[in-house]
């Protein structure tokens, strides 16, 4: 009765400090998990999907090579084949900014790219963000430079979730640290309320 307005006044509120926390959204970075390569057991935590295997590609952690401490992520290419490693993020968002610091020693291309699907098993897409060439086979990876790759890609309402994937074909080593997806376009209310519908 005496407390019926205020509450009404509370929800309303909280509803516009929805919206606001919704409105300001598409700046926080995205649910990439261990981007930093903090969390690690044999390999780093959440960077699972290895092709044509973690064994074969040899994926582990470098506590001696890294970009930012206390360690980074490494494979190893295989010349017959094209080797990657990948994450699944499944966080809506309409376009994301994907960075990361690479460094290679050998003679391989590298490529980062987006995957696109519409459910787990259901690839759409894949998107190159970037393609690079290196060829580094005479010095000791501390004295390779680090570079940044990236770029932006659009996921789009109808994805279920999207990877991350860094994959390289030739006869290297390949070292990749500081990695981080930023979102920089929302969907619309109206998407985001269909697609929290089952």
């Amino acid at each position: 009765v005496g407390g019926a307005g205020p509450r009404r006044i509370d929800v309303a509120r909280k509803d516009l400090q929805d919206q606001e926390s919704y409105a300001i959204k598409p700046q926080h970075v995205v649910a990439l998990k261990n981007g930093l390569m903090t969390e690690v057991q044999i390999v780093p935590n959440y960077w699972y999907f290895a092709r044509p295997s973690k064994e074969a590609i040899q994926l582990a952690i470098d506590q001696d090579v890294f970009f930012s401490p206390p360690r980074s992520m490494r494979f190893h290419t295989i010349p017959s084949q094209r080797a990657s490693i990948a994450q699944f993020v499944s966080e809506y968002q309409r376009n994301v900014r994907i960075e990361a610091k690479v460094k290679i020693q050998g003679t391989a291309t590298l490529e980062l790219t987006v995957g696109t699907y519409r459910s787990f098993a259901s690839l759409i897409q894949n998107q190159t963000i970037t393609e690079l060439t290196f060829s580094e086979t005479s010095v000791e990876p501390d004295q390779i430079p680090w570079q940044t790759i990236g770029g932006t890609v659009d996921i789009g309402p109808e994805h279920h979730h999207y990877s991350v994937v860094f994959s390289a074909q030739g006869d290297a080593t390949v070292w990749v640290d500081d990695v981080t997806v930023q979102a920089i376009a929302p969907f619309d209310q109206s998407e985001r309320i269909r697609l929290r519908r089952p």
